[in-house]
């Protein structure tokens, strides 16, 4: 039988990515709490420089490993975010996944620790760059950055 469980509450965010930010046990007092969906910076109405979005930020949360969940697949679903993006679990790296359009998901099961605390860490790099879609040519509007949608385990 398969659950889904919503992850959207309690992430930390912070503009600057850091490997650091792997570590539950680091102070990041310099962090935000957010709810997902979220935008990596917000933009005033009038012009702005594109550049304000564009850099590598990072989002955090911890992960109660339930026992229960042992001997099962743990998967997890990040329905978009823009544009470049790495999950890590512990510090280690599971999935990187460039575009900014379309779901990804990350399987926790072999680095998950059942019973204890993990640490989900995604570095987002939302700078534009020619190999990503829709890059490259000529856009009519803002592509900004973030985690935009759910994020499910």
């Amino acid at each position: 039988m398969s659950q889904r469980i919503y992850l959207n509450n309690d992430w930390q965010f912070t503009r600057k990515y850091a490997e650091y930010l792997h570590n539950p046990h680091v102070d990041t007092a310099d962090a935000e709490t957010v709810r997902l969906p979220h935008t990596t910076v917000e933009t005033p109405f009038h012009y702005f420089d594109e550049s304000v979005y564009q850099h590598n930020s990072a989002y955090r949360r911890l992960l109660h490993g339930d026992p229960a969940w042992k001997g099962q697949h743990v998967l997890l679903t990040v329905e978009a975010a823009a544009h470049e993006s790495e999950v890590f679990l512990n510090g280690k790296s599971l999935l990187l996944h460039r575009c900014g359009y379309t779901a990804f998901t990350a399987e926790l099961t072999e680095s998950l620790h059942f019973g204890g605390e993990n640490m989900i860490c995604v570095r987002l790099d939302s700078r534009e760059s020619l190999d990503q879609p829709p890059f490259g040519n000529v856009i009519d509007y803002l592509t900004y950055g973030g985690i935009y949608r759910a994020v499910t385990l």
